[in-house]
């Protein structure tokens, strides 16, 4: 029954084809079977499904490659997001796009590259491609994921699969709820880690950017990752904010369509600024226009408002964080246990729309030292995920 949903799918993809670059982009790049261009063996395939997954791998990745140098790492992705947006690390030997789920693709590929382990990043749950990698004898591991009661995986419909990931070697889940609720589903094969993505905002934190804010005289509060709806709140203060604080404004999508929202949305307000890809120097208020820098400005704000929370679900507020900058938020951020513990710790706010300033001024008091226990307490995943391949 899955595969014929996954199938559905597929179809559907292909329609979607006709007018979206994006699945063109997903048929185009599966249109021939993946070739072991290096000659890789005894290969470790690692796959994301896109480029968040893939962020959060990253630390893993690279201290997989650090102790088990005699093993080729193949990097694959489900998305174009993630393939053609992510130019292939030095400790990666190839990087391709994941077959369709069907018996043939998978065992071309399995043979194709002499694979013998396989790590899935958070959910990407195949089932045919997991039911073959078993029959194979190749070993099987998930990193970097979290569940809930309710998640797919314990409902009946999802029981045969059920069955085959708890054949997998290991999984790592980011908390102990996680391995918990494993357990009493009767997983034995759960092992609490903790979140790779301490480990990747670190490095991060590490990388010096080309370009420098740092000498602006008043405060600056970044708007990360913003959506209309966060907009549709934050609008309404922003001329007040301007008059003491300098504004960085970094939409979630940044393309034409939505850079020209928030164009004609500041020039309704008759604010003044500068688009960051055409002026890099600090004193003015900035709107974001590139990709990929986001995670390095969050260097040079105090305070940081992080997007999402009125939309589908808040973002990543550790990049903020890993250069001790407190956060603002939106209101859905129950499904984030790093974001409930930074609040417990009085890091991170939920916005009040009638106290922003009292709010504002809070969080700049919040030392950050305490900002920076809170990331290395949480830091080390990547290489706790280690020691546990190596003693098992």
């Amino acid at each position: 029954m899955q595969s014929v949903f996954i199938e559905l799918y597929y179809i559907l993809i292909a329609l979607a084809s006709l007018k979206s670059a994006k699945a063109k982009k997903w048929i185009t790049g599966r249109k021939s079977p993946p070739k072991n261009h290096n000659g890789l063996n005894n290969t470790t395939l690692i796959h994301c499904a896109s480029y968040g997954e893939y962020e959060q791998a990253y630390p893993f990745i690279q201290v997989y490659r650090q102790n088990f140098p005699d093993r080729s790492i193949l990097l694959s992705f489900f998305s174009p997001s993630g393939y053609e947006k992510i130019p292939t690390p030095d400790f990666v030997d190839q990087k391709i796009y994941l077959p369709r789920d069907r018996k043939a693709d998978v065992h071309q590929l399995l043979s194709e590259f002499d694979i013998q382990k396989v790590f899935l990043v958070k959910y990407e749950l195949w089932p045919v491609f997991i039911r073959e990698c078993l029959k194979s004898k190749v070993e099987l591991n998930l990193i970097s994921c979290r569940f809930s009661r309710k998640h797919h995986l314990f409902h009946f419909a999802f029981n045969r699969l059920k069955k085959h990931v708890q054949q997998f070697k290991h999984i790592f889940v980011i908390d102990k709820e996680s391995k918990d609720i494993l357990i009493e589903n009767g997983f034995q094969n759960a092992h609490h880690t903790g979140d790779t993505r301490f480990d990747k905002i670190m490095l991060n934190a590490q990388f010096t950017p080309d370009f420098d804010l740092s000498s602006s005289t008043v405060k600056t509060i970044l708007l990360g990752s913003i959506w209309k709806s966060d907009w549709e709140v934050i609008k309404p203060r922003l001329v007040d904010l301007s008059k003491s604080y300098r504004l960085i404004f970094a939409p979630h999508e940044v393309n034409k369509e939505s850079i020209a929202f928030f164009e004609k949305e500041l020039k309704q307000l008759s604010f003044s600024y500068n688009l960051w890809s055409k002026t890099k120097t600090p004193g003015h208020h900035l709107l974001v226009d590139t990709i990929g820098d986001l995670k390095y400005l969050y260097r040079f704000c105090d305070l940081a408002y992080i997007g999402g929370g009125y939309g589908s679900g808040l973002h990543n507020i550790l990049e903020a964080m890993a250069y001790q900058k407190p956060c603002l938020i939106g209101p859905k951020f129950q499904k984030f246990p790093e974001v409930i513990n930074a609040m417990d710790k009085n890091l991170a706010i939920v916005l009040d729309e009638n106290n922003l300033e009292k709010q504002i001024n809070r969080l700049l008091e919040v030392p950050k030292k305490e900002i920076s226990q809170f990331i290395l307490e949480h830091t080390g995943a990547s290489e706790r995920i280690i020691e546990s391949l190596k003693n098992n």
